[in-house]
């Protein structure tokens, strides 16, 4: 598996449910590269082994030869298809209804030139895959929280690089809910409701509210643990091609910024560094 730097190819992306969307964001090129700065590059192993895991047993599966895609950095264009949880659908799969919208829409995504696909793995703080971290996405079980009885990730995977498309996750890492604020909405094993009930403030700081919707605090640094596990969780089950962080869903603070969300967070943090850069120029 090779991760790839963006910057060194052309780049060609559609979203697929709202018709043809041309990727040109900065924004989105640096969420791709932020991967490598959250130690990624240290767990992406350098072949391209299929490493489709049967997570749930406690198993891995890897294949002996090498995956191959019609996506390379050599090749220099990258042509994906982006396919969101909005594609999926909020409704329960059996293993084969699931099996058969994956087939369909990659042979689509086959039939029209693309060489990526761009899948939501990670939407709400959840998961289209058995995780240690996050707890079953709604979508594909139908409820969340809810095992659908498969791992849709594991045939996804194994689905694109039979056809030669390259497969890269995508996550939200900052998204928990966009309709609610009642942490009691969400599965019971959810790390989000644990932190924002836990007796301990600092805890509680891990979960923020804004806008009727309910985020991770970035500038925690346990969110940033859980993030970054997470990343790791699925590149060593799973023989994805990359990782993709498109949205951040960091909410508009308007002219508030100063007084709420991780405001005071973001104060201390100024505060260290102001200390740092004083200790500096004393030592200089």
């Amino acid at each position: 598996m090779h991760y790839h730097n963006p910057f060194h190819q052309k780049r060609h992306t559609t979203k697929a449910s709202h018709g043809i969307k041309f990727v040109t964001s900065i924004t989105t090129t640096i969420a791709l590269i932020l991967v490598c700065a959250l130690a990624v590059s240290q767990i992406i192993p350098t072949d391209r082994t299929d490493r489709s895991a049967k997570v749930a047993q406690g198993k891995t599966t890897r294949s002996k030869k090498p995956v191959k895609t019609t996506f390379t950095p050599a090749s220099g264009e990258f042509r994906g298809v982006w396919i969101s949880f909005q594609d999926i659908g909020e409704k329960r799969y059996t293993k084969k209804q699931f099996e058969n919208f994956i087939n369909k829409t990659f042979d689509n995504c086959k039939k029209n030139g693309f060489n990526a696909v761009i899948v939501h793995v990670r939407p709400f703080a959840d998961a289209l895959y058995p995780s240690s971290y996050f707890p079953w996405s709604r979508y594909v079980s139908g409820k969340a929280g809810k095992h659908p009885g498969f791992d849709p990730l594991s045939y996804a995977v194994s689905a694109a690089h039979k056809r030669g498309l390259a497969f890269h996750a995508w996550i939200n890492p900052y998204r928990i809910a966009s309709n609610t604020t009642n942490v009691y909405k969400l599965p019971k094993k959810s790390i989000a409701r644990k932190w924002a009930v836990s007796k301990k403030a600092s805890k509680r700081r891990n979960v923020l509210k804004w806008d009727g919707k309910l985020y991770f605090n970035p500038a925690s640094k346990d969110v940033q643990n859980l993030v970054c596990n997470g990343v790791r969780e699925i590149v060593r089950n799973y023989a994805v091609d990359g990782i993709h962080f498109d949205d951040y869903f960091y909410p508009n603070l308007g002219a508030k910024y100063k007084k709420v969300f991780d405001y005071k967070e973001y104060k201390a943090y100024a505060k260290r560094c102001k200390k740092r850069n004083t200790r500096k120029k004393f030592r200089s």
